[in-house]
């Protein structure tokens, strides 16, 4: 059987129809957002594509990066833990969605996700949705206090993704809050999201706020609105902070790319790079 499209305001409607024509075990596909409703592409288990097929469509792009910043092991003890920061608005929770379910992130290991943001309205039902369509355990963490144990509650998995909320430093006590539990999660990578077209100096503000929480990533975002800007990139050039991956659309899990490319580019133009951070 062929994939199927499903097309609807809503995504779990979305997901049942689509489980209630292809079966209990049908895989989801893709999901985008065209004209204010979701497209939902799903087929039966038996069709779906297995993860080297993609990671050939991926290209070499996918193997520079593997081989120059290596996606660590988890640990003996406890899963790998990557914990996704970044403003309001910044795309976390749909690109730890795109993380979750593509071959391009982490393969064949299984993901489970601990969702930290209770604060804005609707955000852990969005979250509760993109995981059941996805079928990964989620724990939601009320009271920092409890993220140790969610944790536990997930070393079943090979990799545990953080969402986070979208708070600045005018909302402090949040932020606290929000460290109190990183530090009880302790990622082993915190990838902080930017999106493109941010001017520079509020990317640059932006880490700084974000730095104490532990960054060790860039993550850029929105590259597909703003295909010609450069700053998370040259930002990432001028902190020294590496990049793994980019989000380029709405597409879940086909637009998330590897930042290989993009960071090759950005050092050709280092120099350019150089004098903005100077400027700044």
């Amino acid at each position: 059987m062929s994939p199927s499209t499903f097309t609807g305001d809503a995504l779990a409607p979305l997901m049942r129809q689509a489980r209630q024509v292809l079966g209990p075990d049908a895989h989801i596909l893709r999901v985008d957002r065209r004209a204010g409703q979701y497209v939902l592409v799903a087929a039966a288990a038996p069709n779906v594509p297995a993860a080297p097929d993609f990671r050939e469509l991926l290209g070499n792009s996918v193997r520079a990066t593997a081989g120059s910043d290596p996606l660590p092991e988890r640990r003996s003890d406890r899963p790998l833990v990557i914990a996704l920061l970044g403003p309001t608005g910044s795309g976390k929770t749909t690109t730890l969605a795109k993380l979750a379910s593509s071959p391009l992130s982490f393969g064949g290991r299984k993901v489970g996700v601990i969702g930290l943001d209770t604060y804005r309205v609707g955000a852990v039902e969005q979250l509760a949705t993109w995981t059941e369509l996805a079928q990964l355990p989620l724990q939601i963490v009320w009271n920092p206090l409890d993220a140790a144990a969610a944790l536990r509650r997930l070393s079943h998995c090979d990799t545990v993704l953080i969402d986070t909320p979208g708070r600045g430093p005018a909302h402090a006590d949040d932020l606290a809050r929000v460290h109190r539990a990183l530090t009880a999660l302790a990622p082993d990578e915190t990838h902080l999201l930017l999106p493109a077209g941010t001017m520079w100096r509020v990317l640059r503000r932006t880490l700084d706020d974000f730095t104490p929480l532990g960054v060790t990533h860039l993550l850029a975002t929105k590259t597909d609105e703003c295909p010609d800007d450069w700053g998370v990139f040259e930002l990432a050039l001028a902190r020294g902070i590496k990049m793994r991956w980019l989000s380029d659309g709405h597409g879940v899990p086909a637009d998330l790319r590897s930042a290989a490319d993009r960071m090759a580019g950005a050092a050709l133009r280092r120099p350019a790079a150089r004098r903005v951070a100077e400027v700044a």
